[in-house]
């Protein structure tokens, strides 16, 4: 048998440790990156869930005025939503008139659906209803929230990588908000 002399034995024990570190440091990214694309997708699902409703809102409320239609319509894409962590985090004053309000003022709802949720009608005709929403999800996770935001930055807005860094560093936490956009089209009834 080979045997190492004892002041080389000595040099090698740290070795498992540092090999520990450094993938430890890859798998806890990794794991992270996971937990966050699950809740994009999970935003991703209630906000089709929330066109959904926003579509049956508009069908149900026939009024002249285009833009009470689209509050309705807000109104309900708002109360799906409401399952999310508030984006401002602070605490809504005054009474709440609404359902929608009382819906919003539970422990741990979303605070400030209104100003990240905007609805679009995209087509209106005797048959059908098509609307758009968009919803800006504010990214969790520290470091992949940046690391996503900088990779949406350069995607969308055809900009250099530099400025996408850039404009990621000089944001705060709270403000990498990703748009999350669904679109639904539902069919008119008639009663004869």
């Amino acid at each position: 048998m080979f045997y190492l002399p004892e002041h080389i034995k000595d040099k090698e024990t740290g070795q498992a440790m540092v090999e520990m570190v450094i993938v430890s440091l890859g798998f806890i990214i990794l794991v992270l990156g996971i937990i966050q694309f699950a809740l994009i997708m999970n935003a991703k699902f209630f906000l089709n869930y929330a066109s959904q409703a926003a579509a049956r809102a508009g069908i149900i409320y026939t009024d002249s005025n285009n833009m009470a239609i689209v509050s309705k319509m807000e109104e309900a894409a708002s109360i799906i939503l409401s399952i999310f962590p508030g984006n401002s985090g602070q605490e809504r004053s005054g009474k709440s008139a609404s359902f929608s309000d009382k819906v919003k003022n539970i422990p741990g709802r979303a605070q400030d659906t209104e100003s990240s949720l905007s609805v679009k009608v995209l087509s209106e005709d005797n048959n059908s209803l098509s609307i758009e929403l968009e919803y800006d999800y504010l990214l969790y996770i520290p470091f992949i929230n940046r690391v996503l935001y900088t990779g949406y930055l350069m995607f969308s807005k055809d900009i250099t990588e530099e400025s996408a860094e850039l404009e990621t560093e000089t944001k705060e936490e709270n403000d990498l908000k990703l748009p999350l956009i669904a679109k639904y089209r539902i069919r008119k009834f008639y009663k004869p």
